[in-house]
């Protein structure tokens, strides 16, 4: 029971962007539009992990949840891309880029480096308008973490002298 309740986020996290790519496949096999129901699974997701990850404890914890959730999230953003395409890729590919090519468009999007190489397709664009603010919602959470935690070992080591 204490392993559940030390990786539950993370299973969570996985279950949830299974989910939510799960309706994507359904919306492109289909025909049904479930894209938005797909979109609105990972905002939900993304909004209860910005909620938890505040709420751990300073820790290797509250960095073991981020490292997950970001490969997690880069990982599945970049199934995203295999899906609806990117352009920018060799001809003889046409706009469905290889695994590499997906990961690397995801971890410059995420980080908001947009070299623009490559750049998404119009079916695309809501996914990669999304990883842009969820790379910019965590990169700041995790900076104000650590700065908490390192204000917290200041106070502690103030009121331990």
């Amino acid at each position: 029971m204490r392993i559940w309740n030390i990786v539950k986020d993370e299973v969570l996290l996985i279950v949830g962007l299974v989910a939510s790519w799960g309706f994507v496949k359904i919306t492109i096999i289909q025909q049904e539009n479930y894209f938005w129901v797909s979109l609105l699974i990972t905002v939900g997701f993304a909004g209860y992990f910005t909620y938890r990850f505040f709420k751990k404890q300073s820790g290797i914890g509250v960095f073991w949840h981020f490292l997950v959730m970001l490969c997690a999230t880069i990982i599945y953003f970049a199934f995203m891309y295999i899906i609806f395409g990117l352009k920018g890729l060799p001809e003889a590919q046409g706009m469905v880029p290889n695994l590499q090519q997906a990961l690397y468009f995801s971890v410059v999007t995420w980080t908001t480096l947009g070299y623009g190489d490559l750049t998404p397709t119009e079916d695309s664009m809501p996914w990669a308008m999304l990883e842009v603010i969820l790379g910019y919602i965590f990169m700041a959470l995790l900076v104000g973490k650590v700065f908490a935690i390192f204000r917290q070992m200041e106070t502690d080591q103030d009121t331990g002298s």
